[in-house]
């Protein structure tokens, strides 16, 4: 894997664009890299990467996931990878993330954004105009990224 793949992996996790994995974007990866980690397991993970630590994984700290915990070979992520993640914003489990789950969702992980920044992200992903994120959409913003 080049160094450009490994940067397309880790901005394409880093789901609030903030520069870091949180605990809960490293979670969606490793269910992604074929890993069904307990809470435990992926903390330990998060302690091991995290050198300086701050509690989340830049950049730097993430190349070496690939050493310790290389992706499982399972070809491109399936669509049950994408659900995982997907479940990690819908926190009500009905099918669509809010405006109010993003913004909640992206301050658990470390990351507060105006309601109009999470209106725009909102807006961009939202291909159906229905104010609303359902699975589709954001599998199709996941992949287009």
């Amino acid at each position: 894997m080049s160094a450009d793949d490994v940067r397309k992996v880790f901005d394409l996790f880093d789901i609030n664009k903030d520069g870091v994995l949180s605990s809960n974007e490293l979670k969606g990866l490793m269910i992604t890299f074929g890993y069904h980690l307990s809470d435990q397991e992926l903390n330990a993970i998060v302690a091991d990467l995290d050198t300086n630590h701050n509690g989340v994984i830049d950049f730097e700290e993430f190349g070496r996931l690939f050493i310790t915990h290389p992706p499982k070979p399972r070809g491109e992520p399936t669509v049950e990878d994408y659900m995982v993640v997907f479940s990690l914003f819908d926190r009500d489990s009905n099918g669509v993330i809010t405006a109010a789950e993003l913004k909640a969702s992206l301050e658990s992980m470390g990351t507060s954004l105006t309601d109009e920044e999470v209106q725009q992200a909102i807006q961009e992903a939202d291909t159906n105009g229905d104010g609303v994120i359902n699975y589709a959409e954001f599998a199709r913003m996941m992949t287009n990224h």
